[in-house]
């Protein structure tokens, strides 16, 4: 998959602008707060429909409008899309070929992208909902209708949780009927957790290897209540499982005014030795454990898709050593992902062929050849 055009109006601090990015390698460069990120965040959202950064759509906006836009041409796999996400301060509108579509909508999959920031570094010792998006997101890039699960299982808990809350009347009997559509899909959404744990384990163990290069054995352990701890991993026994639980942890489902046990409550744990990195990693071993899962991510969806999804380091470089930088360049270099990266110092990039630099100065951005190209007037 290729953006061939990006195109943004009104979106954040940059120009109202066109660019025609690289197939392969694209540095982003200038100095800090210049609007760097914003253009990786603007792919992100043509990708995937939703930022990585803001909270709600309004804050994507340019300050004094009310409007935005982020467009672009894609090729998925020989065909090219036009897909356009317009932004208002009422919400977002998607639409494909001139087509207006909806959130989750078939005719998004395919469309994908790996984001990979200094963030996710920290994810072994954050916290769980960190952990959950990260491999909620893992498994959206490789199976593009995981995306509807999430977003119809986070509907029936929302409904759930708003009869906690309210109270209403014949409380137990509305209960049970939102027992039964949670527990049956939160339990394919642990399912499909548990399998792709599964299918990446051999990859992400052989990446880890290669990165610390200790002996010492990565893995990714997933932690769910311990009544549903263990089970074969099969959406009728697990729902089965969960339905029980939601009816035993009931009453204090009532007394919190919120739903106690599911998905949205599991962990994901980063395991040295199959020993919790949380507690017992250093530094460097957690680096090493994000960086590989983010390289199994790629893989894996590859495998899955059929194509590469679409690369985004945003200013990775600045938090790994010169050995793990190395690694995940000479990843880089091995692939035909296109690849988008933002840097402060480009000139450090180890990359010298297949290559764009976009210099980003106050929200434009230059395209340049080479770094030793003179530089646009500012």
């Amino acid at each position: 998959m290729i953006v061939r055009r990006l195109q943004t109006r009104a979106f954040r601090n940059l120009v109202d602008d066109v660019a025609e990015p690289h197939a392969r390698f694209n540095v982003l460069h200038g100095d800090n707060a210049q609007g760097k990120t914003n253009i990786v965040e603007a792919i992100h959202l043509l990708l995937l429909q939703r930022s990585f950064r803001a909270g709600r759509v309004a804050e994507m906006i340019r300050f004094e409008h009310t409007a935005a836009e982020v467009a672009g041409d894609i090729d998925v796999d020989g065909l090219q899309r036009q897909v356009q996400v317009q932004l208002t301060t009422e919400g977002r509108r998607v639409v494909v070929d001139g087509k207006p579509t909806r959130a989750g909508s078939t005719k998004l999959d395919g469309l994908t992208a790996v984001l990979f920031c200094p963030a996710d570094l920290h994810v072994p010792r954050g916290a769980p909902t960190d952990r959950r998006g990260l491999i909620d997101q893992a498994i959206t890039t490789a199976w593009p209708g995981y995306r509807r699960l999430v977003r119809d299982y986070s509907r029936a808990l929302a409904a759930r949780n708003r009869l906690l809350r309210d109270h209403p009347p014949q409380l137990g009997r509305l209960l049970d009927a939102y027992d039964q559509q949670v527990a049956t899909l939160g339990a394919r959404l642990m399912v499909t957790r548990v399998r792709y744990l599964k299918t990446i384990e051999e990859s992400f163990e052989q990446a880890f290897g290669r990165i610390a290069q200790t002996g010492v054995i990565g893995s990714l352990v997933y932690r769910t209540a311990s009544a549903l701890e263990g089970l074969q991993p099969d959406p009728v026994t697990v729902g089965a499982a969960l339905a029980a639980e939601l009816a035993r942890q009931r009453a204090v489902d009532m007394a919190r005014r919120t739903t106690s046990v599911g998905p949205h409550t599991d962990d994901i744990d980063f395991c040295l030795d199959r020993r919790s990195a949380k507690r017992f990693g250093s530094q460097g071993q957690l680096r090493s454990l994000v960086l590989a899962f983010k390289i199994t991510q790629v893989i894996q969806g590859r495998a899955n898709l059929g194509h590469d999804p679409v690369l985004l380091l945003d200013d990775v470089s600045s938090e790994l050593d010169a050995r793990r930088n190395g690694y995940l360049f000479d990843f880089l270099k091995e692939n035909t992902a296109q690849v988008f990266i933002t840097t402060t110092r480009p000139e450090l990039i180890p990359i010298d062929k297949n290559i764009l630099y976009f210099q980003i100065f106050n929200g434009s951005w230059s395209r340049r050849k080479s770094l030793v190209e003179n530089s646009p007037t500012c």
